[in-house]
């Protein structure tokens, strides 16, 4: 029953953690591309099951990383979602940046951000990299569970 409750625990903390760095890369993203206007018009914010899913990655990039900060794996987590979600092709709005002010540690950042959208993270024989890139860019949850 302990175990239980623990995981329970863990993932309301780690779902308020990865909800914060959210939001500081929506608040950061949205001043530099839109205005005040076109912002009461969009909705980038990621929803519920992306965020389970987010989650779900962050645990298992601490389980191969485990001496990088959950807070610094949570950015490289989000800073990917979103680099490869709002990707234009005349600006650059996601860069390291946008995060360097905020995060524990910003070259683990970037080396964790290269390593999985570039790399291969590999875990009990799965390409974790592959698992996360595919689930970003076809936003279907079955992707994850191959």
């Amino acid at each position: 029953m302990w175990k239980q409750i623990l995981k329970v625990y863990r993932y309301m903390i780690m779902n308020r953690k990865i909800k914060e760095v959210e939001d500081y890369f929506v608040d950061k993203i949205c001043n530099k591309i839109y205005s005040t206007q076109e912002l009461k018009e969009i909705n980038i914010h990621c929803d519920h099951n992306v965020i389970r899913s987010l989650i779900y990655f962050v645990y298992e990039l601490k389980e191969v990383y485990p001496t990088i900060s959950d807070k610094d794996i949570c950015i490289a987590v989000i800073y990917t979602y979103y680099g490869l979600n709002l990707g234009e092709q005349t600006t650059d709005y996601i860069t390291p940046t946008i995060y360097q002010d905020y995060a524990d540690d910003k070259e683990t950042v970037f080396k964790l951000y290269i390593d999985i959208t570039t790399g291969d993270i590999m875990q009990n024989d799965e390409n974790l990299s592959s698992k996360i890139r595919r689930f970003i860019q076809t936003g279907e949850f079955y992707s994850i569970l191959r």
